[in-house]
Order: C-alpha cells, then structure tokens, then sequence
C-alpha cells in the first residue's frame, strides 16, 4: 500500500477526528502557492512585506513583544531556545523541567549544555543567583498548565532566564488564557497541534528583548532555508480563524462538559487546565488504551492513551460534539463491566554518569535491549506519546528502564531504538 492510499483510506471512514492537527481537515491549501523566495513573495528571514505582517499579528495576539514565525516545528524552536541559553547563560546552572519533549535534550547536547534535571514541583525552589536559565513545559500533553507567574518573578530577581516549552499552548491567548507567549523571555509554540495550521507551523516569542537577535541568528542556522509558503499561509488563516471562533468555541466546550455527567470516568478539575484538552481518566476499570480502542470503535480518534488516560484534542474546527458526547457517556456507562487487564510499569527514573554531549558524540555500538543494561545509553528513549524520555545520553540503563521500555515497545509505542538502542562503546 502506498502512503497516498494509507492516508486515503483513514479518510475514507470519516473519522471524527480528536487528536492533531487542530484543523481536523479543514485547512484550506493552494498547491500553487507552494512557492520559494521569490522578490514578489518575501523571504521568512528578511521580511519586509506579507511575512513581517504575520509575524507582528501573531505577536499583538499573542500578547509577545516579538514572534519568530518557524515552519520546522516546534521541536527546531526547542533546539533554537537552547543555543540562544548557551549563549546568554553561559557558565551558569540550567535547570530543566522532567515533563520535557526530547526535543529538549537534542538542544542541549547541540548547544553543549549539561542541565540539571528536576521534578517541575522542585523548580522554584531551586531557583537562586547560580542559575542562569529555567526551562520549563506548560501545558504538557495532558492540559495541565503551570503557573508561571512567580517562576518568572523569582527568574527575574536572579537574572535567569526563564524559557518554556508551550507547544501545546499556541491557542491559550485566543481563549483568555495568559500563557507563556507573554510571560516568559522566550517560548515555542506550535501552532498545527491545537490551531488550525498545517504540521511543522510554530512560533517562537521573546519578549526578553536581549535575546531577540540570537533567535534570528540561530532561526537561520537551525531550520531550512526553503520554509514552505504553505505552512506560512496557513498560520495566518489558523490566527484569524481562531480569533473569530474562539467565543463560540468555549461556549460549545462548556456546554460539552456540562452535559458530561461521568459517574465512573473522570474529567478532573478544571482549575490550571486547557479546557480544550479532554483528559478522561478510567482507571481502576480498566486502561486508557482500552478506552481508546472502544471510542474508535465509535468512529472517535484520540489523540492518545496511556495506562489510566485517554486524551482527545479538541479545536474550534471539530464538528458537532453529540457523537462525541454519546460516546464518551457509554464508555462510562460500561467501565464497572471491565477488569483492567494491561499493566504498564511506571516509568522510572534514571542516573547520569556522564555529560549529554560526552555520550552523544561518543563512539557507539547497537545492542538489544536486555543485553544493554548496565550499559551508558547514547540517546533518548522513552514513550511516544507523549514524547518525554525515561533516559537520555549519559545514563545508565538499569532493569527496570529496560522493562518499561520493552512494555511501551510491545504497545508500538516507543522512540529511541527499534530491535537495538545505542550506548556508548566500552
């Protein structure tokens, strides 16, 4: 099967789409203006026509000082924060956030960086004149938002940095929602996940207007030199878009959770959270991966399930919340008839030994899973969603690493490693 008839055939069934992008579909792309750098049709790094329009509208809607418009994702923004902090916080302590994408830790072996990574909880307390940089993420895959303001407050009274990871917050300004876009010195936001634009369209915003000229610096060094006009074009109509259904939108998510009266499942609190990003926990009945396999069984495609959740991402693109809304209830109604049968090891924590980068750019050999252990990983593994590693260069690969790795291996659901993973060679 070839991949046009891949993805023809997801269509055909007309899925009722709750996972990303947030356009569901309905992105409107003209194959003629695919085109390059031309001196009618302005340049991403040199603007001076349409794309300096763009970027100064996603600032003022964003509530930044400066928008960095970036169609290789978020991920390439991540990479480009992290040089900008080798630059601007040298010699100081970086301290990260565990919840991190790996994108992170790509950035700091580029950049050089040998971080200190800790529990979100255990971020503001290590804050003093030692640190030169925070990075944190807000919101993380499941909606859960950190409050950033006295992280900024504390990052502002040492001269730290404060960078974060909003890649799943593009949209929080267009709902009412103070985010990072205005709170932190520089932050990423991807704009395909939660919006209406094309996959690979994100943002970078800075508002620490000492860090601005190292963005663009590293923008260039970092992403390609041919940025789609596709991408670019479609984060000006998911802006606008987003701006003139944002009303509507919460209206219809309130009435949505409303009329969601769960007896078994549970939604949590709404307080500190995306209220676009449905986070429905049906454990002790049984996994989210059940669960997810029941709603699509209803025609309904989350975006992802782990051990006790299922997450569906929800935009103002989505189509009628009924069916939604009747299969959410009759999977609540059946969880007392199921035995959760499939047990996910928690993942584990690991140990550093030596530097990210020493280990990164070590020589490797490839060995299979079991026969690593007690091995120095080389790279970053972990559950795919949502993309946070349970290890990364410089670390030992212990028992219980591997069995949770095996465990997400035989779900598909892993990256890192396939048949091998890489440590570095003895």
């Amino acid at each position: 099967m070839s991949l046009k008839e891949l993805l023809d055939a997801y269509c055909d069934v007309s899925p009722i789409r709750y996972h990303m992008p947030g356009h569901k579909g309905t992105v409107p792309v003209c194959p003629a203006h695919d085109v390059t750098e031309l001196d009618c049709t302005d340049d991403l790094y040199c603007p001076g026509d349409a794309i300096m329009k763009l970027e100064r509208t996603l600032a003022l809607r964003s509530g930044s000082k400066c928008t960095l418009a970036l169609t290789d994702g978020s991920s390439a923004g991540v990479r480009i924060i992290f040089m900008v902090l080798a630059e601007h916080a040298a010699n100081k302590r970086v301290l990260l956030a565990d919840n991190l994408h790996r994108s992170a830790i790509d950035g700091c072996i580029l950049a050089g960086i040998d971080p200190e990574i800790l529990p979100p909880c255990d971020i503001e307390d290590n804050i003093d004149s030692s640190v030169g940089a925070v990075f944190l993420t807000s919101p993380d895959y499941y909606g859960s938002i950190t409050p950033l303001e006295s992280i900024a407050k504390k990052c502002k009274q040492v001269n730290a940095i404060l960078a974060v990871d909003e890649a799943h917050g593009a949209h929080l300004p267009y709902i009412g929602i103070k985010s990072a876009s205005s709170i932190a010195d520089i932050s990423v936001q991807s704009m395909h996940k939660t919006m209406g634009a094309l996959t690979q369209a994100a943002t970078l915003c800075v508002n620490n207007t000492e860090l601005i000229n190292s963005a663009k610096y590293h923008r260039r060094g970092l992403c390609t030199s041919s940025p789609s006009f596709l991408v670019l074009e479609s984060m000006e109509w998911a802006s606008e878009q987003y701006s003139l259904l944002a009303e509507d939108f919460l209206n219809r998510l309130k009435s949505l959770r409303d009329g969601l009266s769960l007896k078994h499942a549970s939604l949590g609190s709404a307080e500190g959270r995306d209220p676009s990003r449905l986070c429905i926990t049906v454990s002790p009945y049984t996994s989210g991966y059940r669960a997810s396999e029941l709603l699509k069984g209803n025609g309904i495609i989350p975006e992802m399930a782990d051990a006790s959740r299922v997450v569906l991402i929800l935009s103002p693109h989505d189509g009628d919340y009924t069916p939604l809304k009747q299969a959410l209830l009759s999977l609540d109604e059946a969880l007392p008839d199921f035995n959760c049968d499939i047990t996910v090891p928690k993942a584990p924590k690991c140990k550093r030994v030596i530097s990210m980068r020493s280990a990164a750019l070590a020589k490797k050999t490839y060995l299979p899973l079991r026969d690593a252990i007690g091995r120095i990983c080389a790279t970053s593994a972990g559950a795919y969603p949502p993309g946070i590693p349970c290890i990364y260069p410089g670390c030992i690969i212990d028992e219980d690493i591997a069995l949770y790795l095996e465990a997400m291996a035989s779900r598909g659901e892993v990256f890192g490693f396939d048949d091998t993973i890489a440590v570095v060679e003895l």
